[in-house]
C-alpha cells in the first residue's frame, strides 16, 4: 500500500493538469493498492467529478496571488494535520514561485518530497521581478530539501533546479491507441468542419496565452494563405488572449480561413483530420499535445525553443523563431507537399516504442511509489 499526496493545478486547458489527471487516473485503474489525494493550490478544479469517480480525493487551497495569507496559513495547517498520512508528497510545478509548501513539508518532517518540473521557462515569471526573485530563491532554498527531482525534459530540469545532475527525466505518457491515426475519424471530422479533399487543414492545440505565440502563428498562416488560399487554420483551446487573436485574424484578413474551436474533447479526431500542425511556442517543457499529435502521424512544424527530443517521428520538424513568418510558411508548404497519409498508420507504434505510452509510464511511476521507503 502507498498513500501519495499530489500537488497540482486542476484547470482544463493546462498541460500539467492534463498530465496529472491522465497519469493518476491510469495509476488508480492499474494499481488499486495506491491511494491518491490531489491538492489543488490554484483554487479552480475542473476535474473534481471525474476524479471522484475514480475515488481520488481533491482538496483546494486559496490561490497565492489572491489570498496570500490564507494560502500560507492553510498550507501550514494542512501539512501539520496530515504529517503522518502520506508516504510521499509529489509537487507538479512549472516554476519555484510557490516553493513555500516544499519548504514547510521539509521542515515538519515529510518524507519522500518529489518536485516534478513541467516547463522550460515561464513568461509570467521572467517578466515579473517579484516572481523571478521568488523562483530563484525557491531553487536555492529548496535544493537540499527535495528527495527526488523529476523533469519532463533537460530544459525543464535546468529551469527548475540549480543543477540538472541527479534529475530523472520522466516521459509524458499519452494514450497511443486513442490518438493513433484513424481514416474514419479523419473523414468524419473533416466532413463536420466542411473540409473537402482539396482543402488543407492546419491546426494548433493550446491555451491562448503568450507562451503559445499565437500572434506569430497567425502571421505564418497569413503567409501560407497567399499561396494556398483554400488552407484553413483551426485553433483549439481557450484562454485570456482568445479575443485578441480573433481581432488579429480580422486585421490580417484571414478571419474567413481561421476557425476558433474553443475547448474540445475530441482532439484525437481533430489531429487525425489535420494535414499539418504548427507550434511556434516561445518555451515549453515537453508538450503533451505534440506527443499526442505524433501518434496520429500528422506532420508538425515546431519552434527551436522546444527541446529537440520532442521529435519522435521523421515528419516532426523544427524551425527557428529568429526566422520570419514567411520563412516558416515556406517550410510549412514544403512539408505539405510531401504529406502521405498511408505513412501515418504506424506512427502510434513509433511513439510507443520511444517510451511515451501512458499505460507504461503510469506503471513506472506507480512502481516507483510502491518501492519508496
Amino acid at each position: 500500500m502507498a498513500k501519495i499526496l499530489v500537488v497540482s493545478n486542476l484547470e482544463k486547458g493546462v498541460g500539467i493538469s492534463k498530465y496529472v489527471v491522465d497519469t493518476y487516473s491510469e495509476i488508480t485503474n492499474q494499481y488499486p493498492e495506491i491511494n491518491i489525494d490531489i491538492l489543488n493550490d490554484v483554487e479552480r478544479n475542473d476535474y473534481k467529478r471525474e476524479l471522484e469517480k475514480l475515488k481520488i480525493k481533491t482538496f483546494s487551497i486559496p490561490k497565492l496571488t489572491r489570498h496570500p495569507f490564507g494560502y500560507l496559513f492553510q498550507w501550514v495547517f494542512f501539512l501539520l494535520k496530515n504529517k503522518e498520512k502520506y508516504d510521499a508528497i509529489h509537487f507538479h510545478y512549472d516554476s519555484m514561485v510557490r516553493f513555500f509548501p516544499i519548504l514547510v513539508a521539509s521542515m515538519v518532517g515529510y518524507k519522500n518530497i518529489i518536485v516534478h518540473s513541467h516547463n522550460g521557462s515561464s513568461s509570467v515569471v521572467v517578466n515579473s521581478k517579484v516572481r523571478l526573485l521568488l523562483h530563484n530563491i525557491g531553487k536555492r532554498v529548496c535544493n537540499n530539501r527535495i528527495d527526488y527531482k523529476f523533469a519532463v525534459s533537460d530544459k525543464a530540469a535546468e529551469w527548475m533546479f540549480i543543477s540538472s545532475d541527479k534529475v530523472k527525466i520522466i516521459h509524458n505518457g499519452v494514450n497511443t491507441v486513442r490518438f493513433g491515426f484513424n481514416s474514419d475519424k479523419r473523414e468524419k471530422v473533416r466532413h463536420e468542419l466542411g473540409i473537402s479533399n482539396d482543402n488543407i487543414m492546419i491546426g494548433h492545440v493550446g491555451r491562448f496565452k503568450d507562451q503559445k505565440n499565437h500572434i506569430f502563428l497567425l502571421q505564418i498562416f497569413a503567409s501560407i494563405v497567399k499561396d494556398l488560399p483554400k488552407a484553413r487554420l483551426f485553433l483549439i483551446g481557450i484562454g485570456p488572449l482568445m479575443e485578441q487573436m480573433e481581432n488579429l485574424s480580422k486585421q490580417l484578413n484571414i478571419d474567413k480561413n481561421v476557425v476558433f474551436l474553443g475547448q474540445r474533447s475530441d482532439v484525437d479526431e481533430l489531429v487525425s483530420g489535420m494535414d499539418l500542425m504548427i507550434f511556434p511556442s516561445l518555451y515549453e517543457g515537453f508538450p503533451i499535445t505534440l506527443v499526442e499529435a505524433q501518434c496520429s502521424g500528422v506532420p508538425i512544424l515546431y519552434s527551436d525553443q522546444i527541446t529537440k527530443s520532442i521529435g519522435l517521428i521523421k515528419t516532426t520538424q523544427s524551425e527557428s523563431l529568429n526566422n520570419t513568418p514567411n520563412q516558416w510558411a515556406q517550410h510549412a508548404e514544403k512539408i505539405l507537399k510531401s504529406v502521405d497519409n498511408d505513412s501515418r498508420l504506424h506512427a502510434s507504434e513509433l511513439v510507443q516504442l520511444a517510451g511515451f505510452d501512458l499505460k507504461m509510464e503510469a506503471s513506472k511511476m506507480a512502481l516507483f511509489y510502491l518501492n519508496l521507503k
